[in-house]
């Protein structure tokens, strides 16, 4: 091989002479012009490495008493050179991609020990860089140079594999529910940005629908597969908000269901006189949600229960509510009978748990009750039989100056004020014998206030 250390040169016959023999090895690189090889004065010689070829031989000097005589030996031909091609020895490999979708591989890594009698150069590899597009088998060639110029190649498998999971990234999400609707949430609203270098798959998300049984704050789980099979997943939360009634009156709430009328709420309308009284109240429906609250019956606040006819919603609601938002209504009661009269108010809407928002309300009519006594006997309305014992019959007076003076009493037996609404309050029609010295006083309070005349 060029470069390599020959064996070393020996001699197979002595030589032969008379005298004292002496010996020089010489060099030459055309064969024609040698030099004299320092040193090497024996009869074998073991050169050094050589580049290329070489021309060698001894020369042999006899001393005979000052006489010298020389020979050459035979000429050694030393050729370097290097015609064989190295042995290129390969091996299958398999890699997986990186993050980045990428894969690279080395000559090292692919070589099975491949081997020149004069030594190696550098080998290599091609190809030596993988992509997501390469996944599989993929053939690649081993380069295998000498130190000089020869080659060989061989070919080997190398298996790229995606074994990276994806990156799973995911935000939360709020969505809004009411009585009568749900919420369905993709794996897109949930997705924050989830990759792979290879590409996606389908993401899903579980749960992915939510009613009002889900209110408040809900776990839920994206899942983000690759294409290649690997997976990963990464949780959020869902919050789920809905509308949230609430009926006020005069600041106080008024609870779902309410079947005892007050007068703090004001759903006790308390007393308005039969007939021609009205008491006024105004209600407020609030959202406390954070849903829009959509009032749904028609009307929206509807009346029933046994005096229905005696309350009327003069002014209706609006609708929607918005979240954190009010609106009011107005009822009016007007009595058309006296005594304790009832109803319920009903508003239908979309809150989960109040969808038919009902509470009773009440008023009581009053009326008066006329009587008039004399001496504290009651005398009837329409009586034409004035008596001594109630003192419609004045008894005698003389004529022309004769006097009979009477005080008559008049008592409200009932629960709303008496109101005498004539001019005078007390009229006299047929004998102008009599006359009212002293009128009532009007109007008489209820439950036995009286007044005389």
């Amino acid at each position: 091989c060029p470069n390599a250390d020959p064996a070393a040169f020996t001699q197979t016959a002595a030589a032969t002479g008379d005298g004292t023999l002496s010996y020089q090895w010489q060099i030459s690189t055309d064969n024609a012009n040698f030099t004299d090889i320092g040193g090497a004065t024996g009869t074998a010689y073991d050169s050094p490495a050589i580049p290329s070829t070489r021309y060698f031989r001894r020369k042999t000097t006899s001393d005979l008493g000052g006489f010298f005589c020389e020979d050459f030996s035979n000429t050694l031909i030393v050729t370097a050179s290097d015609n064989v091609l190295p042995v290129a020895e390969c091996q299958d490999l398999t890699v997986q991609l990186n993050t980045a979708g990428t894969a690279s591989i080395t000559a090292a890594q692919v070589d099975d020990g491949s081997s020149d009698n004069c030594g190696l150069g550098i080998l290599s590899v091609a190809p030596a860089s993988f992509a997501c597009a390469n996944l599989g088998a993929n053939t690649v060639t081993l380069t295998v140079p000498d130190v000089n110029g020869n080659s060989n190649t061989c070919t080997a498998t190398v298996t790229v594999q995606d074994l990276i999971a994806p990156s799973a990234l995911c935000q939360n999400l709020t969505v809004q529910v009411n009585a009568a609707t749900t919420a369905t949430v993709t794996a897109a609203q949930i997705d924050n940005g989830s990759s792979d270098a290879c590409g996606l798959g389908t993401l899903s998300v579980a749960p992915g629908s939510f009613s009002c049984a889900n209110l408040g704050a809900n776990t839920v789980t994206l899942t983000v597969p690759d294409v290649n099979g690997n997976s990963a997943a990464c949780t959020a939360t869902v919050t789920v908000e809905a509308p949230e009634m609430d009926v006020q009156g005069n600041g106080v709430s008024i609870p779902d269901g309410d079947t005892s009328p007050s007068l703090a709420d004001d759903t006790d309308f308390g007393d308005a006189a039969v007939p021609g009284e009205t008491v006024s109240k105004i209600f407020t429906i609030e959202n406390l949600g954070a849903a829009a609250l959509n009032l749904t019956g028609s009307p929206k606040v509807s009346v029933t229960g046994a005096n229905a006819a005696d309350f009327t919603v003069t002014i209706q609601p609006g609708s929607p509510v918005a979240a954190s938002g009010s609106t009011t209504f107005t009822v009016v009661f007007d009595p058309s009978a006296s005594g304790l009269r009832t109803a319920t108010l009903t508003i239908s809407n979309d809150d989960c748990d109040e969808t038919t928002y009902n509470f009773d309300i009440q008023g009581n009519g009053t009326a008066p009750e006329m009587e008039v006594q004399g001496n504290a006997v009651s005398i009837a309305d329409g009586d034409n039989s004035p008596s001594f014992s109630d003192h419609t019959d004045f008894g005698e007076a003389g004529i022309g100056g004769g006097m009979v003076s009477r005080i008559f009493t008049i008592e409200n037996l009932g629960d709303g004020a008496l109101n005498l609404t004539g001019t005078p309050k007390v009229s006299l029609s047929g004998a102008s014998s009599f006359s009212v010295t002293v009128q009532p006083i009007s109007p008489v309070a209820a439950g036995g206030g009286t007044t005389t005349f």
